[in-house]
């Protein structure tokens, strides 16, 4: 068993570093990457807690060290950091019933956006945003929860959203994730994952560079 995680470790890698590798175009092809790039770390977002991959889901289920979560049969979440009700809220799509089911019920909502909206389907695969948390966590939005040692990683997503997609943060929540920017900067493991979202997306985020630049 330990020679085939060792195997597949490898080829998570090399499948990682090839050239040429897709960008995920959706929110699940998303998550089957960003799972991979995690392999190396294996713990949760917010409490650090480690996982072993579950060996009768072919790998594709975590289960979480109970002592750390607190509950048996815990797992992993592939989560949202910045919820798509935020950066989503501004699209009429989101909002308003403007797609139609089948019966003619008109309806609005993170599928009506999917459905309409490529910008909206970049936000909801990009990987920078995309984090693992506990199947248990506490669902109020991870800035209502966040500990200080991760104020910076969170910072650092929204401030790139607004970047890249204008997800319109205003002044006073700009100048709060700058602080928590400068308060906790990027660590080791933040750049490594950075670095290969990066080679994949091919793009930067600037508030990550300088501090991963070595």
């Amino acid at each position: 068993m330990i020679r085939a995680i060792l195997l597949l470790s490898i080829g998570f890698t090399l499948l990682l570093s090839a050239k040429g590798y897709k960008v995920p175009q959706n929110f699940s092809q998303a998550k089957n990457i960003i799972r991979m790039i995690h392999f190396d770390y294996k713990t949760s977002w917010l409490k650090e807690c480690p996982y072993v991959y579950d060996k009768t889901s072919c790998m594709n289920k975590m289960i979480v060290d109970k002592k750390c979560a607190g509950k048996s049969r815990v797992h992993i979440e592939w989560t949202h950091a910045i919820a798509a009700s935020f950066y989503g809220r501004n699209y009429v799509c989101m909002r308003e019933p403007t797609c139609k089911k089948y019966d003619g019920t008109l309806f609005a909502g993170e599928r009506c956006c999917r459905m309409t909206n490529e910008k909206y389907l970049k936000m909801e695969a990009d990987l920078q945003n995309i984090v693992p948390l506990l199947s248990n966590h506490d669902k109020k939005p991870l800035l209502e929860m966040v500990s200080d040692s991760k104020k910076g990683d969170l910072a650092r997503i929204y401030l790139y959203f607004n970047d890249t997609y204008g997800i319109n943060l205003d002044m006073s929540m700009q100048m709060q994730f700058y602080k928590w920017h400068k308060m906790d900067p990027p660590d080791a493991k933040e750049c490594a994952i950075y670095k290969q979202i990066k080679k994949i997306q091919h793009n930067e985020n600037r508030w990550l560079e300088e501090g991963c630049a070595n």
